[in-house]
């Protein structure tokens, strides 16, 4: 999935000290009668160029399982931080609270996928910059045959 308006920008000697913005999406999912879903496979990519006094912070619920990912405020010496694109990977296991006997994973019919993530950039002073941007999530059903 690619997002095209999760992004947060802070420029030089104009606007507020901080921002955030929360993004929630849901799709539905369908298991074969022949198959169990045990998980998901998620890559979220970002975008982020900051000054030293802007501090970043994801915080991502995908599919059950919380994800944080700061880049906090560097000291005065600090240098710019650039990262073009950054991943994260995260599996969230399903049907854990039915699992026993190694019998992890769901039949079908599932519930839908669900992932919220809230994006925070802040500033210590008017002069901090910084972009931080979502440049999309990637989502993999994890299935296994029915056995």
């Amino acid at each position: 999935m690619a997002f095209s308006d999760v992004q947060l920008t802070l420029e030089s000697d104009a606007g507020p000290t901080s921002c955030i913005q929360v993004v929630s999406l849901r799709a539905p999912v369908a298991v074969d009668p022949e198959q169990r879903l045990f998980g998901y496979w998620q890559n979220l990519t970002m975008g982020i160029s900051r000054s030293p006094d802007v501090r970043v912070l994801i915080v991502s619920d995908l599919a059950g399982t919380v994800k944080t990912v700061e880049f906090d405020f560097e000291g005065e010496a600090g240098s710019a931080a650039e990262l073009p694109l950054k991943s994260c990977r995260v599996v969230s296991v399903q049907g854990v609270e039915r699992g026993g006997a190694g019998a992890v994973g769901l039949f079908g019919p599932v519930a839908d996928y669900v992932a919220t993530m809230s994006i925070t950039i802040q500033r210590r002073t008017q002069q901090g910059q910084g972009i931080v941007a979502i440049d999309g999530l990637d989502v993999s059903a994890l299935v296994s045959p029915r056995s």
